[in-house]
């Protein structure tokens, strides 16, 4: 059996994009290496980019707060610090993903398992948190089963292990709606105000706000401004970003 890289499944500590697509087999680790190792060469090969986590990160921070320490499930955790820095800010934090997680801090649980069959009792948490994840829920990109609206069925799943009056915090591709394919798999959904609203109908919205990118910069758009956005298959270009309460 090949060793495993200690660098596999952490979260990245910055983003990339190959300048030629016959580097798209470079994974983050390595990438990483010849960033760090061999500047020179990394600034050849590699484009530093800014990525929707610099927008979706801040707008959780400020959906929690910092006065009460809170029991929070960070749903799709792998490949993101947003755990292990709310865990540092004292709340108490579990992750769910089908893949390993590396990262560990003495508030944080992982539990390594299918976010539609997780074993957490009815009204567990305070808050979920599932940035960039939904999404991807049951199209088998990221080792999980296959399930015909898996999305849904995962934001089933969200209402009842949070407590009423608990918070979703969510953050979706949004534009035209569409199924993006890579390689011919499917990779991920991208929303528009329609499925949003059916996918969200058990929630109240406190709040929501959207981005797009134009130039590399994100900067606020309105809902409408938003949905006409269509996005590149590796390259997401229009967000939402909501804060939900599950109602009784």
């Amino acid at each position: 059996m090949r060793p495993r890289s200690r660098y596999m499944g952490t979260p990245r500590i910055f983003w990339f994009k190959p300048k030629n697509e016959k580097l798209l087999f470079l994974h983050g680790s390595l990438a990483w290496i010849i960033l760090e190792k061999m500047p020179l060469l990394g600034d050849r090969l590699f484009e530093l980019y800014v990525d929707e986590r610099f927008i979706e990160y801040p707008f959780v921070y400020s959906a929690i707060g910092l006065d009460a320490k809170v029991r929070i499930l960070d749903v799709g955790c792998c490949g993101s610090n947003l755990p292990i820095a709310l865990a540092c800010l004292g709340h108490e934090v579990y992750g769910i993903d089908t893949r390993d997680y590396l990262l560990k801090h003495p508030n944080f649980s992982f539990v390594q398992g299918d976010t539609l069959r997780c074993s957490f009792r009815d009204g567990s948490f305070d808050i979920v948190t599932a940035i960039s994840t939904i999404e991807h829920i049951g199209l088998g990109r990221w080792n999980d089963p296959i399930c015909t609206e898996g999305d849904k069925k995962a934001i089933k799943e969200i209402a009842r292990i949070l407590k009423v009056g608990g918070k979703a915090i969510i953050a979706v591709p949004f534009g035209r709606r569409d199924i993006v394919y890579l390689k011919g798999f499917p990779s991920h959904i991208i929303y528009d105000s329609l499925s949003l609203e059916e996918l969200f109908r058990e929630f109240k919205t406190i709040k929501e706000f959207f981005w797009v990118r134009r130039d590399e910069c994100w900067l606020p758009a309105t809902r409408s401004e938003a949905e006409r956005v269509k996005s590149e298959p590796t390259n997401v270009r229009s967000i939402a970003v909501m804060e939900l309460e599950k109602q009784e």
